[in-house]
Order: C-alpha cells, then structure tokens, then sequence
C-alpha cells in the first residue's frame, strides 16, 4: 500500500507540474522522420516533452527522449529559439537517449542541460549589475556545459584532458597561450571551442561570438 501511494504522489507531482507549464510556439522531429508544428512544454526533469496542436482542443502527447530525434521551441524569457538533440549518454551505467541543448553546434559541439537543483537566483540577481547581466548570469549558473565531438560528449571539466587524448591539444594551447585565456574557465573553454570549428571550417564557426546570450545556433 505504501510503495502505491509513493508512486501515486510522485505521477500526480509530475502531473501537477506539467499542468503548470507554459506552452509555447515549437516543433517536434520524431524518431520516424515525421515533423510536428504546434504548443508544447519541455520537462527537463523527467527527458520529456509534450506536444499539442494549435487548436485549443487538440490531444496532448507526451514524448520521451527515444521518441524524438530532436526539438524546438521559442523561449519569450530570453526572445529566441532554443534547440534541442537527443544523443545517447551513459548515465548510471545505462546508455540511453537523453536530450540536450545545442549551444554551438558544429565539428565541436557546446551543449547544456539544465541542473536537477535550480541555482539561488536571488543572489544571482543581487550581483547582476544589469538585466543583460542577471540574465546572463541565469542561463549560465542554471546549466551544466558539455564539450561534444565525433557523438562523445565530455564535461567542460575534462575538456583539457580530451583534448590532451586526442591529439588536439597543442595547437588550441597554443592558441589559449596567446589570447591569454584558461583552460579552467568555462567563458575561455567556450571561445577555445569556437576557434576549432573557425580553424576546422566547420558550420560551427561564430566571428566575433558573445555569450551575451547562450542560445541554440546553426
């Protein structure tokens, strides 16, 4: 009776929180290759999304990370179009198909997914000298950031180390020597990430990037 009621509490949580979402303007690419254009939530807590069309009285489906090959949706908070990819991640000893969010994608990938515990932003706020500031500081402090390359996707922590596995290390430390920047900082690792897609010529390459705003880019 027990175990019932947990189980009950945890799918009326996730029920409860679901309902509680936002909609918004997006589209879905399932595994099969069909392409759906309506409303739909992310839950980055449970690999999930849900999707209905644009009439109000349409059914809602629910898709988990094995049943779409990527999606997207307009982000009004931050005004631009957030785009996400399933990869396989091993997680627990499991592989299994996981989303994550595609901030320069290229040769050499930058991807984020959001922390299971959210950042205090009211200390972020209260350090942030400005709204572009605080807002920066939201889309950074609340993500995990992985280095992506040839479908292996690394913790920015242990990018030094991939690289240095590699065979990619000397010239990018050449580089980092320089233009003076660190392989501890995730800022300077994001910059180092982008001059191996502009050196490489690949699709990834952003002349003159900022991260004034961490969003998906082609």
């Amino acid at each position: 009776m027990k175990i019932l009621a947990t189980v009950f509490i945890v799918v009326f949580s996730c029920l409860h929180s679901f309902a509680d979402q936002k909609w918004s303007q997006g589209v879905v690419v399932l595994t099969s290759g069909e392409v759906k254009v309506g409303l739909l939530q992310y839950h980055p807590r449970w690999d999930a999304v849900s999707f209905k069309g644009e009439e109000k009285a349409g059914a809602v489906e629910t898709f988990p990370a094995n049943k779409l090959s990527q999606f997207s949706f307009f982000d009004d908070h931050i005004e631009v179009w957030r785009k996400f990819y399933t990869y396989i991640a091993n997680k627990r000893g499991f592989n299994q198909p996981v989303f994550y969010e595609v901030v320069i994608k290229g040769d050499y990938g930058l991807l984020r997914k959001e922390k299971s515990i959210e950042p205090v932003y009211d200390d972020i706020a209260s350090s942030a000298s400005s709204i572009n500031d605080r807002m920066l500081k939201e889309q950074v402090a609340g993500f995990d950031f992985f280095f992506c390359h040839n479908n292996n996707i690394v913790p920015l922590g242990s990018f030094k180390k991939y690289m240095k596995g590699h065979g990619l290390f000397e010239d990018l430390d050449n580089f980092a020597d320089t233009h003076r920047l660190s392989w501890r900082d995730s800022y300077d690792i994001v910059m180092m990430i982008n001059f191996l897609n502009c050196s490489s010529g690949s699709t990834g390459c952003q002349e003159g990037l900022e991260l004034t705003r961490l969003a998906s880019s082609n």
